[in-house]
C-alpha cells in the first residue's frame, strides 16, 4: 500500500465510517477486504497516537511530580547555541561545560555561574 497523506486519512476515514450496508455490497469482497484493513489501518495508527500522548502527559506529570517531592528549583534555564548544541561535555572537575553548535562555535560555561567563559568559532568543512 503507498504512503497516505494525512489529509487522506482523514478523509477516508469519514469515508469509510459513512459507507451504508447497501454501497458495501455494491463492492466486490476483495474491494470489501481492502476498505476494512484501511479502516483499521486508520482506527490503529489514532490509537498508536492516543497511547504516545498519554505517555508523554505521564512522563511529564512524573517528573512535575519529582520536582515538586525534591523541592528543586530552576537553576539556569539554558547553555546555547544560536543553531542547537550538537555536542557537550563536563570538565573532569566538574566546574566547566564546553558545548558545540551548529553554527561552528565551541562554547566554555562556568556551570556554577551559568555564564560564558570564552567562545571560539571553528572552520567547518564537509
Amino acid at each position: 500500500m503507498q504512503q497516505i497523506e494525512d489529509s487522506d486519512k482523514i478523509i477516508m476515514t469519514w469515508v469509510i465510517q459513512r459507507m451504508n450496508i447497501f454501497q458495501m455490497k455494491a463492492l466486490n469482497d476483495q474491494e470489501q477486504k481492502e476498505l476494512k484493513l484501511l479502516n483499521y489501518y486508520f482506527i490503529m495508527q489514532q490509537l498508536e497516537q492516543k497511547n504516545r500522548d498519554q505517555e508523554d502527559q505521564q512522563r511529564s506529570i512524573s517528573i512535575i511530580r519529582t520536582v515538586k517531592k525534591n523541592n528543586f528549583s530552576i537553576q539556569m534555564s539554558q547553555f546555547g547555541d544560536s543553531s542547537g548544541i550538537s555536542r557537550s561535555t563536563i570538565s573532569p572537575d566538574k566546574k566547566y561545560l564546553a558545548t558545540a553548535g551548529g553554527s561552528g562555535e565551541c562554547k566554555l560555561w562556568d556551570i556554577e555561574t551559568a555564564t560564558l567563559k570564552s567562545s571560539l568559532l571553528v572552520h567547518l568543512t564537509k
